[in-house]
């Protein structure tokens, strides 16, 4: 069986502009699909769509799965940007570091260990389009649509599920944050994304942690009330010279230590 990582995609081209989000995305029903959704108690069928994002002069297409959770995601990530560092008071010395990083030699990593149907990771690519960003989701459904949403563009897609250790004799295979980072000597990491219920990512190995200048993790304890979902993440986190920022549902966890890109 193959390893996960080496199931990587080559990056393909991209265009170097910020991308403007079509708040009409809601318009533009390309299809329905047989499978059904289970919307506030009811079963629905599932209807593909599309909308378009502005990238300049370029329209680009992004398929979502119209009256379920792809909205909400794609609402938060390319509408009202929640993922962008640069809104942060030390958004400044972020993007400072990301284009010292690029100077080097040595592109910036962003890791999306959570990237569902690619809405964060088509933002991640225009917001840093010198990064070299790998894109992690164990769903199939939800994989074959970040495949074709990130086609093109410089994001490597491996369906599988991010743990403190890597494994692949699982039906979803997993795979280490320090695997990734390893395997990926030419780059230097950057931003990591999660969620904050992946709980077996801070189960053993944590050395990535500090390696990592910025931390982005999706909260959810308001949707599984009464599980502590959110407190290996505090644990391991407060232990380390970091500021923790909270904005639009997520945390964001900053390395204090001044950020120098590597030589």
């Amino acid at each position: 069986m193959a390893r996960p990582l080496d199931q990587f995609a080559a990056p393909g081209r991209y265009v170097q502009r910020a991308p403007r989000f079509d708040s009409n995305y809601r318009i533009g029903v390309s299809g329905a699909r047989g499978d059904c959704n289970r919307l506030n108690g009811r079963l629905n069928p599932v209807v593909a769509a599309t909308l378009n994002l502005t990238l300049g002069a370029i329209s680009r297409p992004f398929a979502y799965r119209k009256g379920t959770v792809d909205e909400a995601v794609v609402a938060q990530a390319l509408k009202v940007g929640a993922f962008d560092v640069e809104r942060l008071r030390r958004g400044g010395e972020l993007v400072a570091l990301y284009e010292r990083m690029v100077a080097s030699g040595r592109p910036p990593l962003v890791v999306d260990t959570a990237a569902n149907i690619g809405a964060a990771a088509v933002f991640f690519t225009y917001k840093f389009p010198n990064a070299r960003i790998i894109a992690l989701e164990p769903d199939s459904a939800k994989f074959e649509l970040l495949i074709a949403n990130t086609a093109g563009l410089p994001v490597q897609c491996i369906q599988a599920t991010v743990a403190s250790e890597g494994a692949v004799d699982r039906a979803a295979p997993r795979v280490a944050v320090g695997d990734i980072y390893d395997r990926s000597p030419d780059t230097q990491p950057f931003i990591l994304k999660f969620d904050i219920e992946a709980d077996d990512l801070f189960a053993l190995n944590t050395e990535w942690l500090q390696r990592t200048p910025a931390l982005i993790a999706s909260l959810s304890d308001y949707l599984v009330p009464g599980t502590a979902a959110s407190r290996r993440f505090i644990k391991y986190t407060t232990g380390w010279d970091r500021d923790l920022i909270y904005a639009e549902d997520n945390l964001f966890s900053l390395r204090r230590t001044p950020m120098r890109a590597a030589a």
